[in-house]
């Protein structure tokens, strides 16, 4: 499976946070390694969080707030 493809995984089925649950921080940290494994940067896993949160955060008002929430934690694991 594509790290692309786990990124789904890797937030919270209602609130849509990244790896905020322990099972969800689990899948992220796998993600990660895949992504990394195959040469992705964090830009380009930046860049999928982003859409991923584009496509499932309804609220304009919300959506960058979310995204930016979403991008600390991203970079705190990927580190």
């Amino acid at each position: 499976m594509s790290w692309r493809n786990m990124i789904s995984q890797c937030f919270g089925c209602q609130d849509k946070k990244f790896a905020l649950h322990p099972s969800d921080e689990q899948a992220a940290k796998s993600m990660i390694k895949a992504a990394k494994n195959s040469g992705a940067s964090l830009a380009d896993v930046e860049k999928e969080i982003v859409y991923f949160c584009y496509k499932n955060i309804n609220s304009e008002d919300l959506l960058k707030q979310h995204i930016d929430d979403q991008l600390k934690k991203l970079k705190e694991l990927y580190s």
